[in-house]
């Protein structure tokens, strides 16, 4: 079992790298690019919907964790609490780093 603080790490880090290859699947300039090569191409419509869509809502889901983290910190008070919870839904892929930095990670 991890410990709480890698857990969270992990997500710091898998929340940008989904929403980039979200980003990098749709874009049509680097789709052609870097995906048809990988062999994409050859997914159906209705698969490469599906991966999109998943990488979407993953990407999404552990956006809304850290929100409902900042929510229910109760070290912070209630102002930083709300600005947290804006920062890490208009700010996804910088905020959780900061985030994790400043008020997730374990004390050393």
């Amino acid at each position: 079992m991890m410990n709480p603080a890698r857990s969270w790490l992990t997500l710091v880090f898998a929340q940008p790298v989904c929403a980039g290859l979200v980003w990098s699947l749709e874009s049509r300039p680097i789709r052609l690019a870097t995906w048809c090569h990988v062999g994409l191409a050859r997914l159906s419509d209705l698969s490469f919907t599906l991966l999109v869509f998943a990488l979407a809502i993953l990407a999404l889901s552990i956006g809304l964790t850290f929100v409902t983290n900042a929510l229910q910190n109760a070290r912070l008070r209630a102002v930083w609490r709300v600005a947290w919870a804006v920062a890490l839904l208009f700010a996804a892929p910088v905020s959780t780093f900061a985030y994790w930095f400043f008020q997730l990670r374990a004390p050393r």
